[in-house]
C-alpha cells in the first residue's frame, strides 16, 4: 500500500554515476576528461604563471561545477551546461595566452 505514492525518480543526484549508468565505463571515462584535463592544465598554467588570478578563478569555477555536478541535477538543466562552457571558453583562451 505504501508503493501507490512512491514517484520513481528519472535522473540520479550524480551526474557522474548517470553518465557512467548511461553510457559505460568508457564513457564515462571521456566525461571525466572533460574535467580532469583542463584541471590538469590549469594547476599547470598556476604554477608556472606570474599572472594567476585567471587560473585560480577557473580552477575555482570548475571545482564549483564538478560539486553541483555530484549533488544537484545538472544534466537535465541546460542553463548548467552553458556555464561550463563558459569556463571552458576562459580556460581555452588563458591556455593561448603565453
Amino acid at each position: 500500500p505504501n508503493i501507490v505514492e512512491y514517484t520513481i525518480p528519472y535522473h540520479t543526484h550524480n551526474d557522474f554515476l548517470q553518465v557512467a549508468s548511461e553510457i559505460g565505463l568508457l564513457g564515462f571515462v571521456t566525461f571525466l576528461s572533460l574535467f580532469i584535463i583542463p584541471i590538469m592544465g590549469l594547476i599547470k598554467k598556476i604554477i608556472n604563471s606570474i599572472d594567476q588570478l585567471m587560473g585560480v578563478c577557473l580552477l575555482g569555477a570548475f571545482i564549483v561545477y564538478f560539486i553541483d555536478s555530484m549533488l544537484n541535477f545538472p544534466i537535465s538543466r541546460p542553463i548548467s551546461h552553458i556555464y561550463f562552457l563558459f569556463i571552458l571558453m576562459g580556460y581555452q583562451s588563458l591556455i593561448e595566452t603565453k
